[in-house]
């Protein structure tokens, strides 16, 4: 009998051990359900759709809110109507199907959804698996996900397949570079009007033998005046070159030539050149940053 009591004491004390074990579980489980937080990148092609619907059953099985994301880029302004209005019925569909939306500003959109998933608390993000069509892409571009696996560490990042979209990417890759190559009548002569100041305050400068370091930093002043004043990147580059030339074949000796004959001229051109490309590149960029801000606010007032 003694024996029977104490087995009958130690089966109780194991099913209480095991209740409690389970009971801890089931609470470790639920404060992980509670934390846990999806975040779904969306954008104009069909495929997102597949990724809202992945998201919104695993946060229906997880019982977590969840958000869909779009970044607004300075590319977003080149979409197709069709592009325009895949990325509104995603948006409706991840409303539809109980996700908050959020739409932010930003150049790039790898770090702006890295910097809005820590500010978040974001714990789990889907995007679509990113199909690259050419070649210098494959080689020179990392994927998307995989840079934001990079940024993102601690966050599990879950990818969905992709569906090919040859032909929407090939449409708004053409249509994008297109309109940064376009060539305007208005935005022509803004350029060569500066030029035509910067080179006149040049020969002045020249006759006050104030030395060629001021001529060449009138050239870099009106490189960075015209990517401001213009559109797109066409205009700054070309007035990169347009200004070393000017300066070369007005200023330098022999004049009226594209030859210089001091060996030091080479250096000072090639300086000269990168000043002016890289000083032209910052001024769009923060041309373009200010653009978003501003839309930011207004959709912000709406």
């Amino acid at each position: 009998m003694e024996n029977l009591r104490l087995l009958r004491e130690i089966a109780l004390r194991k099913a209480a051990d095991r209740i409690g074990y389970d009971n801890q579980a089931e609470r470790r489980t639920a404060e992980k359900m509670v934390s846990t937080r999806f975040l779904v990148c969306i954008g104009p092609s069909p495929s997102s759709a597949r990724c809202i619907r992945w998201a919104a059953r695993a946060a229906e099985a997880f019982h977590a809110q969840w958000s869909a994301l779009y970044v607004e880029t300075p590319d977003s302004e080149y979409f197709t109507k069709e592009q325009q209005s895949v990325l509104r019925t995603n948006m409706d569909l991840a409303a539809k199907l109980g996700a908050e939306i959020v739409t932010i500003s930003g150049t790039d959109v790898v770090i702006s959804t890295a910097e809005y998933a820590r500010l978040s608390g974001i714990t789990n993000i889907v995007v679509g698996k990113s199909r690259r069509h050419s070649l210098l892409q494959k080689l020179f571009q990392e994927d998307f996900e995989d840079r934001l696996i990079g940024l993102l560490p601690s966050i599990e990042v879950h990818i969905v397949p992709d569906l090919p979209t040859r032909h929407a990417h090939s449409v708004r890759s053409r249509r994008r570079q297109w309109e940064r190559l376009r060539i305007t009548p208005a935005d022509t002569l803004k350029a060569l009007a500066i030029l035509l100041v910067a080179t006149l305050l040049s020969i002045l400068l020249r006759k006050l033998n104030l030395g060629d370091q001021n001529i060449i930093m009138v050239y870099i002043l009106s490189v960075l005046v015209i990517s401001r004043a213009t559109q797109g990147y066409l205009y700054g580059v070309v007035s990169s070159v347009l200004s070393v030339l000017l300066f070369n074949f007005l200023f330098v000796e022999p004049l009226y030539t594209f030859t210089a004959l001091q060996p030091g001229y080479t250096v000072t051109f090639l300086i000269m050149l990168f000043v002016a490309l890289i000083t032209s590149a910052l001024t769009i960029r923060i041309k373009t940053e200010a653009r978003l801000a501003v839309q930011k606010e207004r959709r912000t007032e709406v």
